[in-house]
Order: structure tokens, then C-alpha cells, then sequence
């Protein structure tokens, strides 16, 4: 229930529902009614959630991607920055040219949490490109 109206009915063993109809920034009063099909119920005591839509995406992580060497890999390290409260992970992207189309003609190679990655010395990757991903799955700029 939302604010006082059903909004979702589930069947056992069906436990969970995302609500996808709310408006961003407006605040709803969520509640669970369970029915023991009986005829009697019981509500939780509710919680109070906000709709944010987050369009915004982290800052770019830049030209500042250092390749060095490793045993039999190479590792890719960039700096952190600030700017982004609700960073999740990178994607790391490579290429087989430097100036192949992205992203269609780059290939995902990782999606680290930290600011490495390792690649193989081996691999045909020459180009190296790193996004950062926010919580709700906005990509920086490349």
C-alpha cells in the first residue's frame, strides 16, 4: 500500500515489488498487508520513502589512466576524485585501436569498485578507457 491505496498484490511465495509509478522528489508512506485468507489482515506500521531519480552522472575520470607493468599483467591505476557522493564502480574498456568508436567498438574488460585493474600483457587491448558508474547506473562521461 502507498500512501493509504493498494497498489501491488502478490501471491505467495512472491516477497518483494519495486514501485515504478512514483514522482521524483514526492514522499510516500509505504506499508505490507498480509491477508491470511480468513478474511483477516495485518499491516506493517510503514515506512516513508522518496522517489529520487538520479540523472546526474559522476565527474569523468579523465586522461589521467596510468599503464604500467606487473609480472605477466599490465595495471591500469587512476585517481579517485570527488564529486561523485554515489560512485559504485568503473567500467574499464579496451580496444584494439585508439581511435575505434566508443563504445560500440570497445569491449568491457572489468567493473572494479577500487581505482585498478589488471589486464593480461598478452591480450590484443592497446587502448585503455575507464567510466565511472554511479548507483542507479549513470556513466560518466568518456
Amino acid at each position: 500500500w502507498r500512501n493509504g491505496v493498494s497498489i501491488q498484490t502478490l501471491s505467495y511465495p512472491n516477497t518483494s515489488f519495486t514501485d515504478t509509478t512514483g514522482n521524483n522528489g514526492q514522499t510516500y508512506t509505504y506499508i505490507i498487508r498480509y491477508n491470511n485468507g480468513c478474511g483477516l489482515y495485518t499491516d506493517t506500521t510503514g515506512a516513508a520513502a522518496m522517489d529520487d531519480v538520479d540523472l546526474v552522472p559522476c565527474n569523468p575520470v579523465g586522461n589521467i589512466l596510468t599503464v604500467s607493468k606487473s609480472g605477466a599483467d599490465v595495471v591500469l591505476s587512476w585517481n579517485s576524485y570527488g564529486g561523485c557522493l554515489d560512485l559504485a564502480y568503473f567500467n574499464v574498456y579496451g580496444s584494439t585501436s585508439y581511435n575505434a568508436p566508443f563504445p560500440g567498438s570497445w569491449t568491457i574488460l572489468g567493473n572494479p569498485t577500487g581505482t585498478t585493474f589488471y589486464d593480461l600483457i598478452a591480450s590484443t587491448y592497446i587502448a585503455y578507457k575507464v567510466l565511472a558508474i554511479d548507483l542507479c547506473g549513470n556513466a560518466s562521461n568518456n
